[in-house]
């Protein structure tokens, strides 16, 4: 498939993020959406930076509900009061109104579509190639996005060799549970990627 040069992917990236950024109206913030969704489907590869896109969907469905839920118990603002909070509690008691509701689901809105557009980029382009274009006196700061770009999606593909190896030796994860003695090895392993791979 043919490449794009990573110039044109920041061209693309500034003006998806401008516009996710400038408004508030669902309307946009979903065209936006589905653009970048179609790019995404357009331009999909199969590095482990393209494998996480999955992941990262879910983590901005995650982001907007807890956005939405965040804006509706601390912005008391409004006139259609849906139920009220006991007063003493701290922060937020008081009146849940649907304005900051639906003010909090269009926050949550624009910051998955910033976070599906980010996705995208990161699946879409080749950090090596953009490296390479990264001016002389801004390689650290350079070297410093690409770590941060390739963390998650590292870790991600570690998550999914470990568990392939736990599933060869008989082992059924049940839960979050038996997750949890592989956190530090996994974000260890996800980190040492991501630099070794913004290093090479």
């Amino acid at each position: 498939m043919l490449m794009l040069h990573p110039i044109t992917w920041l061209v693309w990236l500034t003006a998806a993020s401008i516009a996710a950024l400038s408004t508030r109206n669902p309307l946009y913030l979903v065209i936006i959406m589905l653009a970048a969704a179609a790019v995404r489907v357009t331009w999909r590869g199969q590095s482990p930076t393209a494998l996480a896109w999955g992941i990262l969907i879910r983590l901005g469905l995650m982001l907007w509900s807890v956005t939405a839920l965040f804006d509706a118990l601390v912005a008391h603002q409004g006139v259609t009061i849906l139920f009220n909070l006991p007063a003493g509690w701290p922060l937020v008691g008081g009146p849940i109104t649907l304005e900051s509701l639906l003010y909090g689901l269009i926050s949550g809105l624009a910051l998955t579509t910033l976070l599906i557009t980010f996705a995208t980029f990161n699946s879409s382009v080749s950090h090596h190639r953009l490296m390479r274009f990264t001016p002389a006196f801004l390689r650290q700061a350079g070297l410093i996005v690409s770590i941060a770009l390739v963390f998650v999606p590292q870790m991600t593909a570690a998550l999914q060799d470990i568990r392939r190896a736990q599933r060869l030796r008989g082992h059924r994860f049940r839960g979050v549970r038996d997750l949890m003695p592989l956190l530090v090895p996994l974000l260890g392993n996800a980190l040492e990627r991501a630099i070794g791979l913004a290093e090479a």
